[in-house]
């Protein structure tokens, strides 16, 4: 059943057998403070407390309804002054229920001399004695308290202890046994609880077992000693709670028990409909932890079901309510669990655009403000702030969450996220310095004025951190290690900046972005970004279709970064949240900033040609040239050994100017920006929302090739700014292709390159759209990351090509084409067809199949490792020795298909028709089928190893298992009908609720196995050895057992006597 319940609730549950009825006991409770009842906490720091005082494993609470209320206590007798004591008292006491025990130190009996009888010694002083179970009476033999210490031991003896722990009613007057005296819970083995119990006799085992017999006495359910109890009744919301000396700093804990009304509904099926009861709860159970200053307090009631394993019960619904109130009607609070598990958790994503007119009006807003905002930006940056005069500590904790706030905000990097950006880093170079005791004006002002996350030379801040005297060793030693942190942050930026740096001596055309990224100068490309985007707006309102586009791209990219968060929103917010304490985490949160600023910068030149005329011109150039006196004292730091930081200054000086007057270095493809998108997340978006991204991008390349026929020269000449914008002929792709060039990032779309010989190419990250690829050859062609939407490549080579990660979108046809010993990790295919298709010896871990056809395709010894097939047709296919641990199958169809000798441990068929499969001699540990829709009907699984295998609600009539190894298999709710399992090995499975219609079941071995609740008729169990196995309520008709080992076995009288009955009417 699923439980709904507050995250401060403590529930037990358990269906049993009692008074000839079955119940659903529930306990719900709260784990509170005993200074403020009404402060609970999780059940988290409940366990985690009960580990470290009960032990581990302890059992706290037995799911079992109590006939009156008790408390108990675990703690220690703590000295009142402090000082160490030779005895003391301790008493503890819920409502109307007191119990006072008395603590010496440790004491011994001392043998009777000539002269002197029995006595004992002065106990020891103390300052805490623990008051358990292994401190009061008993020993070793005595079955009230065999972990206890005092029972005289058998001559010859010197001495013996005596019990630290006695009851303070009744002291110790001889060496006499005596009752344990203590506060804590009694074991259920102990006689003083056995004794209610009840008989457990034949007549038991016939009528009643497995429940509780008829004389069975619920006071058995008390764990408490009889003097924790109340006579009678339960205890009541705010009972007051009264301890004495067993708090280590407090003699008196004066408490009481929380003012909150606990309640407990379900939703149970009763003759075919649903019903919302409520069952009264009553406080039956108190724990106390002195020392701690905690409690649990625990409300108990019973749900009368029609199951005793409580398949009737649907839900479970626990809530609280304050006592103050008065209660909710039952509909109330069924209305309340509607609307919870209506509840949906909303995703805080950009606003769509309710209206054309009201973004441009925006956009035009923005863009009249834009001079404003720079200068506003530029002086914010060049100034420095006060430093907050608070404690290194705070000002970490500080730092760790700007941090994080600054990764987020460039992830998504929309209208002003430079100023916010800017904003935090200033706050981050303040705080640092707080924290490391830079307090000189000049100090500060060098730490501000440096750009990004590249702060002072390492060895100068080291060095400044040892003359300082902070006073406080700790203090220095965090900083010491705050340092060790940022040089391992620092040094991968260094060692990118300096390869950077040669790239840009060697090659002074380089293309400035990507030389202003790799120099870690990425605030000057912020405002460099910032204003080209803004341009872009500009140039937005000139035409309809252009200006949504345009919003999306330079303001936020609305759908975009809807479509990416989608995909990696929750695994970027883990990254940020912990990118300070994670170097690993810290690396990919930077990786992915610099993935995408490279992407943005690559859009900037050409809008950049488009609006030269936009009058931010000179502001751009003033900026950069003052911030290009920070880039020479940042490169000073990162120089190449060998290189002057003046020289590679004016190197840099060069290739800015280079920039200015040379235009683009990048036409944008905008036919590119869709299929950037994770795979994952295209999936999710609704088909409309993907029809107008689509036509978003078609208006683009429309506005681009209106803007080409408008140059004064005619068409702009892509294809010198980069060759993925070259036009392509089958004749230029076959010439390249056999120079031995490259033709990665290219578009061939709409291309006809059927039957070419492209064999070793390099395509990586290519985009193929609507091109004929039929009976072309790519053996061993590099075609990682490359983009394949609606292509025919019907009897195409692939075969041992690159294709990782590469994506096949929108009705690709690939069929009968060749994929062997490709290597294709990641690889991604949705609504396409690859029948007949050869993947034999193919690498696809972690390869994704979403509503595609794969039948009658090869697999053989493919590596399918973390494979998805999602609504997706594998009929008739050959995966006879592949690979699939870790793999998913869902909704999906592989029947007839071949998994014979396949090594595939954890394998998932979710909801999927896999009748009619071979899967002989397979090693399938750990497989699991499941889901209403699944099937294995017709399938074999001869010779297979299924250890552990999980099938749940499916159908698997007709199955041949013959001599299979199930060992501690679980089979529920299953029709195993017709089915052969003779001679297979099944220690331990567990069969329960399954249909076993005339299966052949003979020479099994099912030892200590479990098959409640199944039915066998006309099922043949001859020879099989049943020892210690479990029938309980199992079915017996026409059922043959002759031959079976049954020693130990759950049968009971009546179903062996309905298998001797069957089996001798077979015989007349």
């Amino acid at each position: 059943m699923k439980t709904i319940k507050e995250l401060d609730h403590i529930v037990f549950r358990r269906p049993l057998g009692l008074n000839n009825g079955l119940w659903l006991s529930v306990a719900v409770g709260s784990f509170f403070h005993l200074d403020e009842p009404e402060k609970t906490g999780t059940s988290i720091e409940l366990w985690k407390l009960v580990a470290e005082t009960l032990g581990e494993g302890a059992i706290l609470d037995g799911a079992n309804p109590k006939p009156v209320g008790e408390f108990m206590v675990c703690g220690a007798c703590w000295s009142a002054s402090g000082a160490p004591t030779a005895s003391s008292e301790v008493q503890a006491g819920v409502g109307k229920v007191c119990k006072r025990l008395t603590v010496y130190g440790d004491r011994e009996w001392l043998p009777p001399g000539s002269e002197s009888p029995l006595r004992i010694s002065e106990p020891k002083p103390f300052v805490s004695m623990p008051v358990d179970w292994a401190h009061a009476y008993g020993g070793e033999g005595y079955a009230l308290n065999p972990a206890g210490l005092g029972v005289k031991p058998q001559p010859p003896f010197a001495s013996w202890p005596l019990p630290n722990i006695e009851n303070a009613a009744t002291p110790r007057s001889s060496a006499d046994q005596t009752p344990p005296a203590g506060f804590g819970m009694i074991d259920a083995k102990n006689p003083l609880r056995r004794r209610n119990m009840g008989t457990y006799d034949p007549g038991w085992l016939e009528n009643r077992w497995p429940y509780y017999p008829d004389d069975f006495d619920r006071s058995y359910f008390n764990c408490a000693a009889a003097d924790q109890r109340l006579e009678a009744g339960f205890f009541n919301p705010g009972d007051p709670i009264a301890i004495h000396n067993m708090h280590p700093a407090k003699s008196e804990l004066q408490s009481r028990l929380p003012h909150l009304r606990h309640r407990a509904f379900i939703v149970q099926q009763q003759g075919g409909k649903e019903v919302f009861l409520e069952a009264p709860l009553s406080i039956d159970t108190v724990w106390l932890w002195p020392d701690r200053e905690r409690g649990l307090v625990l409300a108990r009631g019973m749900f009368p079901i029609a199951d005793d394993e409580a398949d009737d019960v649907k839900l479970l619904f626990t809530v609280t309510e304050p006592l103050s109130d008065p209660p909710l009607s039952v509909n109330e609070w069924y209305e309340k669990l509607q609307c919870r598990l209506a509840r949906k958790v909303p995703f805080d994503l950009p606003p769509q655009i309710p209206d054309k007119d009201e973004a441009l009006k925006n956009a035009a807003a923005k863009l009249e403000s834009l001079p404003d905002e720079l200068r506003k930006l530029k002086a914010d940056s060049d100034s420095s702030s006060a430093l907050p005069d608070v404690s290194a500590e705070k000002m970490e904790q500080e730092i760790l969450q700007d941090e994080a706030k600054i990764a987020a905000l460039l992830e998504n990097p929309a209208y002003g996220t430079a100023l916010q950006v800017n904003a935090l880093r200033k706050a981050i170079k303040s705080r640092r310095a707080g924290a490391q005791g830079f307090t000189r004006q000049e100090e500060v002002e060098k730490l501000v004025a440096v750009p990004f996350d590249i702060e002072l030379p390492l060895t100068q801040m080291r060095a400044q951190l040892q003359s300082l005297n902070t006073g406080n060793p700790q203090k220095y030693a965090e900083l010491a290690a705050g340092l060790d942190r940022a040089e391992e942050r620092v040094r991968g930026l260094k060692a990118k900046a300096a390869a950077a740096q040669q790239r840009v001596l060697d090659n002074p055309g380089k293309s400035p972005a990507e030389l202003l990224i790799e120099t870690a100068q990425d605030l000057l490309q912020r405002r460099d970004q910032l204003i080209e985007e803004l341009k872009q707006l500009r140039e937005s309102l000139k035409t309809d279709g252009f200006s949504i586009l345009q919003r999306e791209m330079a303001s936020g990219e609305v759908q975009r970064i809807e479509l990416r968060l989608k995909q990696v929103g929750p695994k970027l917010e883990a990254l940020t949240r912990n990118a300070a304490q994670n170097q690993a985490q810290k690396d990919e949160v930077l990786n992915r900033l610099v993935e995408m600023s490279e992407r943005v910068a690559r859009r900037q030149p050409w809008f950049a040609e488009q609006t030269a005329e936009l009058d931010l011109a000179a502001l751009i150039k003033q900026i950069r040239q003052e911030k290009l006196a920070e880039t020479r004292s940042l490169l000073d730091v990162q120089m190449p050994a060998g290189v002057k930081a003046p020289d590679l200054a004016a190197e840099i000086e060069k290739t800015l100017k280079a920039r200015e007057e040379a235009g683009p270095d990048q036409a944008p493809d905008f036919s590119r920006m869709l299929d950037e998108m994770p795979p994952e997340a295209m999936a999710k978006i609704p088909p409309a929302e993907l029809q107008k991204l689509k036509d978003l991008m078609a208006g683009a390349n429309k506005r681009m090739a209106e803007l080409n026929e408008k140059k004064p020269d005619g068409k702009l000449d892509l294809g010198k700014y980069h060759p993925s914008q070259k036009v392509m002929t089958r004749e230029t792709i076959r010439q390249t292709v056999a120079e031995g060039g490259s033709l990665a990032g290219c578009d061939f779309t709409d291309l006809d390159l059927s039957g070419l010989d492209l064999a070793g190419g390099c395509f990586e990250d290519a985009h193929f759209v609507r091109t004929n690829l039929q009976s072309a050859r790519f053996n061993g062609a590099k075609l990682n990351g490359a983009n394949f939407d609606a292509v025919d490549a019907g009897e195409a080579d692939f075969s041992e090509a690159n294709l990782e990660k590469s994506r096949w979108l929108n009705k690709c046809v690939a069929d009968k084409a060749r994929f062997d010993q490709a290597r294709a990790s990641g690889m991604y295919v949705q609504g396409c067809s690859f029948k007949q298709s050869d993947f034999s010896g193919a690498n696809l871990e972690s390869a994704v199949f979403i509503k595609s056809e794969l039948d009658q395709a090869g697999f053989h010894k493919a590596q399918m490792k973390k494979a998805v097939l999602s609504e997706t047709s594998a009929t008739a296919c050959d995966f006879s020795a592949s690979a699939w641990s870790n793999a998913v199958i869902k909704h999906s169809c592989i029947a007839s298909s071949s998994f014979e000798d396949c090594r595939s441990p954890k394998m998932l068929i979710w909801n999927s028709d896999a009748k009619e499969l071979k899967a002989g001699r397979a090693m399938l540990d750990r497989f699991t089928v499941g889901g209403a829709g699944s099937r294995l009907d017709g399938s074999c699984f001869d010779e297979a190893t299924l250890t552990h295998t999980s099938q749940l609600n499916i159908s698997a009539q007709r199955v041949s298992a013959r001599r299979a190894i199930l060992d501690r298999g679980y089979f529920l709710k299953v029709d195993m009908s017709g089915s052969d399992y003779y001679g297979a090995r099944a220690p331990g499975a567990r069969l329960t609720r399954c249909m076993l219609s005339e299966v052949n079941m003979g020479a099994i071995n099912l030892m200590s196995g479990s098959l409640r609740k199944s039915g066998f008729a006309k099922t043949d169990l001859s020879a099989s050895c049943l020892y210690a196995a479990e029938f309980y309520q199992a079915r017996f008709v026409e059922t043959r057992l002759d031959g079976a080992y049954t020693a130990g076995s759950g049968l009971t009288a009546k179903q062996r006597l309905a298998a001797a009955r069957s089996h001798d009417e077979e015989k007349n």
